[in-house]
């Protein structure tokens, strides 16, 4: 009896271990999809400034800085960061 208790406790366990393997999985892959798209905008905005900078077009510096900041502020206050 005791023997057959164990063995279901240990199936138990086992299936939770793999329930939270999964979802740490998903939040890995989550998170690194987030660090791709991150990265493409990331170049976005470096060569939206190097283009405003060899135009010497202030405006346009300006507005890509504004524009990194309010996302990144947005972005970055997440708790799922923490």
């Amino acid at each position: 009896y005791l023997k057959d208790k164990l063995h279901d406790r240990l199936d138990q366990e086992q299936v939770l271990r793999y329930r939270d393997m999964e979802r740490y999985s998903r939040h890995i892959e989550e998170l690194y999809k987030e660090v791709r798209s991150f990265r493409h905008d990331y170049t976005n905005l470096l060569t939206s400034l190097r283009l405003g900078i060899e135009e010497e077009d202030m405006e346009q510096i300006k507005e890509v800085y504004d524009l990194v900041l309010k996302d990144s502020s947005k972005k970055l206050q997440d708790n799922k960061y923490d």
